[in-house]
């Protein structure tokens, strides 16, 4: 009976321990849990994940990239993304599967596994010649093909985990030259940034009608842009152009490198957040050309 009762508690510590090992992951910034092989290191996988992206990525020596492509996108912007027929060609040619609708974004997944030949996922995804690689890198994508369809089978929507957003110290300059940091923000209750780009159309045909709200600003509010495509000492000839022609007067900050870790939070262009005094996100960021939602926001918010 000892020995029946022995065999029978360390059996139960192998599948506790198997249980442990076999546990999913969890990426709560991005949103997903999925369970990775034991031996993933040795496989030359690992995960590279933030708030927008996350990658399963394959590595021997000194080469690597991604076998699997995720990306959170604004379940407003999706649909109608996938309207458009050419964007929806795109899609369909590189196999995108939607994971599924979640923490009010949707999920794309972009996965090796959905095509027959390796080269044609580099090719339709990631723009890429498989040929490049070396005999051993392509010897070891086939070998970890079995394992990424396995891990891509586990993966799970769970609730994300919102990056805390704040802009705390900083030092950049704007397009006339004079140096500002963070406490640009201590002069004002509330502060509207506005990330753009000069190759953005939705960015630039929105700015006539932020120049129009700035004039209707509360005195406890401000707007500041960030020019997400022009570094300090970088050519500003053609967001000054922009910026003149679209009559916007509020300061436009280029960007410095106290600015990518909170330029990396937005995938996309025009996002715009709320920062109080101190710098500090007060509300959800609005990703898209929305001007109706940032004054209702600021009214709801001043209230």
């Amino acid at each position: 009976m000892k020995r029946m009762l022995s065999l029978l508690m360390a059996l139960c510590c192998l599948c506790a321990c198997a249980a442990a090992e076999n546990a999913p992951q969890e990426y709560p910034q991005f949103g997903l849990k999925m369970t990775l092989p034991e031996n993933a290191e040795a496989l030359g996988l690992s995960v590279i994940s933030n708030h927008e992206l996350l990658n399963l990525v394959y590595q021997s020596g000194n080469e690597r990239t991604a076998l699997v492509v995720m990306e959170r996108v604004d379940e407003s912007l999706f649909p109608q993304a996938m309207a458009d027929a050419q964007v929806a060609a795109i899609m369909e040619e590189s196999r995108m599967q939607h994971l599924g609708t979640e923490n009010g974004t949707d999920y794309m997944l972009f996965s090796i596994t959905a095509f027959e030949n390796p080269a044609d996922y580099f090719q339709q995804v990631l723009d890429a010649d498989f040929a490049a690689f070396s005999p051993q890198m392509q010897e070891g994508i086939h070998s970890a093909l079995p394992h990424v369809e396995k891990i891509v089978e586990s993966m799970q929507l769970m609730p994300v985990e919102k990056p805390a957003i704040a802009l705390s110290a900083f030092t950049t300059v704007d397009l006339d030259g004079n140096e500002v940091t963070e406490a640009i923000f201590a002069e004002k209750e509330l502060t509207v940034v506005n990330v753009w780009g000069t190759f953005c159309g939705p960015c630039i045909n929105e700015m006539p009608e932020l120049a129009l709200w700035e004039k209707e600003l509360p005195e406890n509010v401000q707007i500041i842009g960030i020019i997400s495509d022009v570094n300090v000492g970088g050519d500003t000839t053609m967001a000054r152009a922009i910026v003149e022609k679209t009559g916007i007067t509020f300061q436009n900050l280029l960007v410095s490198e106290d600015l990518y870790s909170f330029l990396s939070l937005s995938q996309y262009v025009p996002t715009t957040y709320f920062l109080d005094s101190h710098g500090v996100s007060v509300g959800d960021p609005v990703v898209g050309a929305n001007v109706a939602q940032y004054k209702q926001f600021v009214e709801d918010y001043l209230q």
